[in-house]
């Protein structure tokens, strides 16, 4: 019914929201459900130096007394579990370029119906990897599993690409992106709640995995790689885009690959060094937040997740919230798209920094440091760099924007296992240290964007026509913008 009533590039828009949403939930189970399948060990001295926080509960603290710091029976150190959680990302920034191309070739739906469903099976089989190959078969599961997502960025950007217009393009973009959030939330709160209140930890993978094939078969029946494909369209829609985006049907006959022109682009590297710096932020709050909760903080596991996942709740509307904001600036012609762009995406990593390190002050005043947390995180939801790489070719928009993601997911091996060689005694002097190396990597990276990012389509966008791109933006689907009325302003304020 959901598809009769609404337009389908918002139908898409839902599905790919919700298909983010399975993701990250599968993603990002393991690093709260960790903290219920290893061991703990504390060693109490610490807590009467002040380096770590007394347990927040009479249940907690019994375990500590005992030298167990929750159910778990497997003895990995901090550094093993740093490389289990990093290891997702030695697969995953393999098939992001690949997948770019495979993408520009068949289409983004089969791509991302790929990388969910695999996901899904994968995260069902996760409990039996742990119980019958430990960590080793665990590593495995979740290197195959990155291999399988790398696909899903450049499939979801090939698909925005292809169904909206430049106009509703932040407001789709920033809200189909949210699902990272929402999946993040589910996978921190709720799994806290099911890890305390299930006796096997292994139920959520199970729980998380059929949710993950539900949405497949939905995506499968409801949804197309592009408008002309799709057999729920009303000729209205048709019509609307076609004015607002050209043909619609996905161009497959475009030229090899700029390479070259992509990777030598300065606004591309803009938004690759931009995303690098927030993909730092966002493995350290969605991989490794639970454990500062739960090693320094010390709370429970279903406290945990509430505190973990509500900076993800304030990013999730910030994000909705700025998306918004940032379409309005750009039609009513407030700020060109440029200067939307690095306003937004500046700020949001400035505040992102400081907030940071707010949060790493606050002692064991756990209701404080979620707050800066939480802001941190709202902050983030002020980000436009991602969204920049469709205003720079939208015909490359997979290629780049897995280029972009093959180096933001670095930052997932080396966030993950800096934080494990880092915090060897989980102190808050040690992940200070953590936080200020995340300030460093923020403000230096937003410096980076602010100069160099641009909003205008690239010359190599079609390197065949050389399109004139003075009376507006051209693509691939003949995309029309009013990006030619923002020169003026851009030329007015470009160096400030």
């Amino acid at each position: 019914m959901t598809n009769i009533c609404l337009p389908q590039r918002i139908n898409l828009a839902i599905m790919a929201f919700f298909g983010f949403t399975c993701e990250y939930m599968m993603r990002n189970l393991l690093s709260i459900a960790i903290t219920q399948i290893v061991q703990k060990q504390y060693d109490t001295s610490q807590s009467i130096m002040g380096e770590v926080c007394p347990a927040d509960n009479e249940t907690l603290s019994n375990d500590i007394d005992n030298e167990l710091g929750g159910r778990g029976t497997y003895d990995w150190s901090e550094a093993v579990q740093g490389v289990i959680l990093s290891s997702f990302y030695w697969g995953y920034i393999i098939t992001h370029i690949p997948g770019g191309i495979l993408v520009e070739k068949l289409g983004g739906k089969i791509t991302f119906l790929f990388g969910i469903a695999a996901t899904s099976i994968l995260t069902f089989l996760t409990p039996a990897s742990i119980t019958y190959g430990g960590s080793t078969f665990l590593i495995i599961n979740r290197v195959i599993m990155g291999l399988s997502q790398g696909f899903i960025y450049a499939a979801v950007f090939g698909l925005l690409a292809a169904w909206i217009p430049l106009r509703e393009r932040t407001t789709l973009g920033v809200f189909v992106l949210s699902g990272m959030q929402l999946g993040s939330i589910l996978s921190t709160y709720l799994s806290g709640v099911l890890l305390k209140h299930i006796d096997s930890w292994a139920w959520s993978f199970y729980i998380y995995s059929i949710i993950g094939l539900i949405w497949c078969v939905a995506f499968m029946f409801f949804c197309s790689k592009d408008p002309e494909s799709n057999k729920f369209i009303t000729e209205e829609e048709k019509n609307y885009l076609r004015k607002e985006i050209g043909i619609l049907e996905r161009d497959t006959n475009l030229p090899p690959t700029p390479f070259k022109a992509i990777i030598t682009s300065l606004p591309v590297w803009a938004v690759i060094i931009s995303q690098t710096g927030m993909d730092f932020s966002f493995y350290v709050m969605t991989t490794d937040l639970p454990k500062y909760f739960s090693d320094v903080m010390r709370l429970d596991v279903e406290k945990n997740g509430l505190y973990s996942s509500l900076p993800q709740v304030l990013n999730f509307f910030t994000a909705m919230g700025f998306g918004l904001v940032s379409d309005y600036c750009i039609n009513k012609k407030l700020l060109s798209v440029r200067n939307t762009r690095r306003f937004f995406t500046t700020t949001g990593t400035f505040g992102l920094a400081i907030c940071f390190i707010m949060a790493s002050y606050s002692g064991c005043d756990r209701l404080q440091a979620m707050i800066f947390f939480s802001l941190a995180s709202g902050f983030a939801g002020l980000d436009n760099s991602r969204i920049n790489s469709m205003d720079l070719s939208p015909n490359y928009t997979p290629t780049i924007t897995a280029i972009v993601n093959t180096c933001g997911s670095i930052m997932g091996i080396l966030a993950p296992m800096a934080v494990g060689l880092l915090t060897p005694n989980s102190t808050i002097l040690e992940w200070r240290v953590v936080f200020w190396l995340a300030f460093g990597i923020l403000i230096s990276t937003g410096i980076f964007y602010f100069i160099s990012a641009d909003g205008k389509v690239q010359p190599w966008n079609d390197p065949n026509t050389r399109r004139n791109y003075t009376n507006g933006v051209e693509n691939g689907y003949a995309q029309k913008s009013d990006s030619s009325n923002h020169e003026l302003k851009d030329n007015f304020i470009k160096n400030f």
